[in-house]
């Protein structure tokens, strides 16, 4: 599978609104990863904060009129994009495991107290017939 990153929230800390799509994100790259039909993310809570650090994972996928609500030079999304949705909020507690479709707006809440350690990877699905896959981060 290869490297997994490992992200370290420390107190006060976010993870602002983004979506991840590795057909846009690695366009024009080369990269194989980009030939994915579908991708998902998955995330293994490894360390809980104290509290806060909520995963907010909200019911509007990107589409690419979205581009207008991007924070110039950063790499989130302005809040109004996801004006109307529904967001389901997970709570994580350590040993918790996350998979979802990244392409839907998803954020983590400021952090308080313990760091907030998490696992990450992606997966993609690279054929019709949904047999092969692979996975990066």
């Amino acid at each position: 599978m290869g490297q997994v990153y490992t992200t370290y929230h420390a107190d006060g800390i976010s993870n602002p609104l983004h979506t991840d799509n590795i057909l846009r994100d690695g366009s024009g790259s080369g990269l194989a990863v980009t030939a994915v039909k579908h991708q998902l993310s998955c995330v293994v809570f490894l360390q809980e904060c104290t509290q806060g650090g909520r995963l907010c994972i909200h019911q509007k996928t990107w589409d690419p009129s979205h581009e207008r609500f991007k924070v110039k030079g950063e790499l989130g999304y302005r809040e109004d994009v996801i004006s109307g949705s529904n967001a389901c909020d997970y709570s994580p507690r350590r040993g918790d495991i996350y998979v979802f479709n990244p392409n839907h707006y998803h954020q983590i809440l400021a952090v308080s107290g313990t760091t907030h350690i998490t696992m990450g990877f992606f997966l993609g699905i690279v054929d019709d017939d949904m047999k092969k896959a692979i996975a990066w981060s």
